[in-house]
């Protein structure tokens, strides 16, 4: 689903708001088409409006004369490639400059350029438009998966806090009842250590004062050397989670169609490269948040008053004052001892 603005929501775990937000209005732009490319619609002075299956992506944005149709293979910026398959069109990404200067760059290009401050977005959907898959791709750093450890009920937790307002630092008085925030997994994560790819689907069922919201997330990620590929499928509605596992599928053949180039592959990557601050297991959870770090930190600080303290003050009193009555046992034990004699 593509809208005119970034709704946070549970979305606020998901990968693509992990990349930076880099969807919304700015999504609605693209570049121009590559040479081999066909417009997918004509524009809305040269014929009829076409109206997409799913009613909330803005017509003009369906109508936008620069959608290219498939079956082709997209350029993602200088560090990736996407199959689009017969029947999809695509919405390239916003960034012209980089993704035109790569169609004419050899390898060695992408491996020179250090692009840290580069990100890219784009958008692919059937003809029908009954859905919308949103593509990032950003900087993220090398990510260590040496130490993955996936579980699903201690990450949909986590989920679930990190998607409610509530903040235990504040006081009760200020305090709003929050949004009630259920996950469900429609298919739990799953790592794939040969491709260096993440995925999981999940329903998202907020109960708030505005009612009832229920939206499914269909994500994966794609890790490089030093950029990750995100992919994103949303579902609004009642019986978004059924649609989804409906989904699941096309899916997954749209995400084995992202390929990374040689020198950004995920095996590339050199020691002593710059590697990313965040876990993997961030980026279906979405990172700690400032309340939860605040917290932390007054857990941590409480226990460092009572046991630390302990250790540091008390301990060592308690270590003197044995030492002072073992000199003290020992003189009077020596004064018996000369009255004896």
């Amino acid at each position: 689903m593509i809208t005119n603005d970034v709704s946070v929501r549970s979305a606020g775990c998901s990968l693509l708001f992990l990349c930076c937000l880099l969807f919304g209005s700015a999504a609605h732009s693209a570049t121009h088409p590559a040479p081999h490319a066909r417009a997918a619609a004509p524009s809305a002075s040269s014929a009829s409006l076409l109206v997409p299956a799913d009613t909330s992506i803005p017509s003009d944005v369906w109508n936008d004369p620069r959608w290219q149709q498939g079956p082709m293979t997209a350029r993602l910026g200088k560090v990736a490639t996407l199959v689009v398959p017969p029947g999809y069109r695509y919405l390239p990404p916003l960034q012209a400059g980089a993704d035109e200067s790569a169609s004419d760059a050899g390898e060695t290009d992408y491996a020179a350029s250090d692009q840290s401050s580069d990100s890219l977005s784009a958008v692919i959907a059937p003809e029908d438009g009954s859905w919308t898959t949103r593509i990032a791709v950003a900087y993220t750093a090398h990510i260590d998966t040496s130490d993955l450890y996936l579980d699903p009920d201690d990450l949909a937790r986590t989920m679930q806090v990190r998607s409610s307002p509530f903040n235990p630092l504040s006081p009760a008085s200020a305090q709003s009842l929050p949004d009630l925030v259920e996950i469900k997994w429609i298919r739990a994560p799953r790592w794939d250590g040969a491709r260096h790819k993440l995925d999981w689907l999940y329903e998202n069922k907020t109960t708030g004062a505005r009612g009832v919201d229920d939206t499914s997330f269909l994500n994966a990620a794609v890790l490089g050397r030093r950029y990750t590929v995100a992919i994103q499928t949303e579902l609004d509605g009642a019986g978004s989670s059924e649609r989804a596992a409906a989904l699941q599928t096309t899916f997954d053949k749209l995400v084995s169609g992202v390929r990374f180039r040689d020198m950004e592959r995920y095996g590339a990557y050199q020691s002593g490269e710059p590697t990313a601050k965040l876990k993997l297991t961030d980026y279906i959870t979405g990172p700690e948040t400032d309340d939860e770090k605040a917290f932390d930190d007054k857990v941590a600080h409480a226990i460092g008053f009572d046991w630390r303290g302990l250790g540091l003050r008390v301990l060592p009193l308690m270590g003197l004052a044995a030492l002072v009555w073992g000199r003290a046992q020992r003189k009077k034990q020596t004064r018996r001892d000369e009255a004896v004699m």
